[in-house]
């Protein structure tokens, strides 16, 4: 296995003290791997790893952070000494790939002793292995973002056509209710308890969604890969979320729980599904940044956010190449993926 290493020197300084530094030295030893989603090296990946800088740091040099660039050439060993907080950020990048980029806190959980190499406030170790993407096929798709926007109300369907990135008529200018939702209110047995839900359905029996929770290559600029799955759709999803009284008090309640709807790294989605003549399943394909978001707001309209990516043919190709589609499509901070 080629492996690059980058061993940091890492300074802490307690509070009214800021002299004999290196009594507080910690030593932080990093292992870095750069692969293909096959797990092969790539030489030649451009590694970028970022330090926050403690508040004195920042007195002195004036800078947030600094940044260090090396190359990788599957090989070689680096080491880099330097005094910064417990933490790193690190890109990696390679022409011809999606760029790769994470934080990482250490933790207790990666201290071992330190004795042995003069640390006295222990020595920290972890090793990564970061996956980069190949480009593939990047093209123009049908993409938009909703931000908080409108639904048209409570208790009823309401079609989305995401080619026209609008709600289906009368409610705006879609022609085909590529998504449908449903959002339902009710109060509890006393305010302020209440319970919303959303329904998310489709048009067709072979249309609809794959959750993904836990990502394959975590921090890729890609989400989710550049190639939608053919089997595993479910063509309904629902959601709780409110509050339940009991006694004198309050709860938050969520159906998923929050802790697995904050996991989703997005989903795959497949609308307009049919059968060619030869009975095979066509259909356009799609991918989306987490999942559906939405609020009943009281009294007032319910609101709905995501951002999609959809293809604009039977191809389940889905890199974008920043192009969209979408007429008028809102892409504020939506990036090549």
């Amino acid at each position: 296995m080629k492996i690059l290493y980058f061993i940091f020197s890492i300074v802490v300084i307690p509070p009214c003290l800021a002299i004999n530094l290196d009594l507080f030295k910690d030593n932080l030893t990093v292992h870095l791997e750069v692969v293909d989603v096959d797990g092969n090296p790539l030489p030649g990946a451009k590694l970028e790893l970022y330090f926050t800088h403690t508040g004195l740091q920042r007195q002195v040099s004036g800078d947030r952070t600094k940044v260090f660039k090396r190359e990788f050439d599957g090989e070689e060993e680096v080491t880099i000494k330097y005094k910064s907080y417990k933490s790193i950020g690190i890109r990696a990048k390679k022409e011809g790939y999606w760029l790769t980029g994470f934080r990482y806190n250490f933790t207790q959980k990666d201290r071992i002793d330190g004795e042995t190499d003069g640390s006295p406030n222990g020595h920290y170790q972890k090793e990564f292995t970061i996956v980069l993407r190949k480009k593939k096929n990047p093209r123009s798709l049908f993409v938009h973002r909703l931000a908080n926007v409108e639904a048209p109300g409570l208790g009823k369907p309401y079609g989305f056509d995401l080619e026209k990135g609008d709600w289906v008529t009368p409610h705006g200018k879609g022609v085909t209710s590529d998504f449908i939702f449903q959002i339902n209110r009710k109060a509890g047995e006393e305010p302020p308890a209440y319970f919303s839900e959303i329904i998310w359905t489709f048009s067709n029996p072979d249309d609809g969604l794959i959750h993904v929770e836990d990502s394959d290559v975590p921090g890729s600029k890609l989400h989710l890969g550049g190639w939608a799955p053919v089997e595993g759709y479910i063509g309904r999803y629902t959601r709780e979320v409110g509050v339940r009284k009991k006694g004198a008090k309050f709860f938050p309640i969520s159906d998923p729980p929050l802790s697995k709807i904050e996991a989703i790294e997005g989903c795959w989605f497949r609308i307009r599904s049919q059968k060619n003549e030869q009975g095979e399943l066509e259909g356009q394909y799609g991918k989306m940044i987490g999942t559906v978001k939405y609020s009943t707001r009281g009294d007032k309209k319910p609101w709905i956010s995501f951002i999609y990516y959809l293809s604009p043919d039977n191809l389940r190709s889905l890199e974008w190449n920043g192009e969209s589609l979408v007429p008028n499509a809102d892409l504020q901070s939506v990036k090549k993926r």
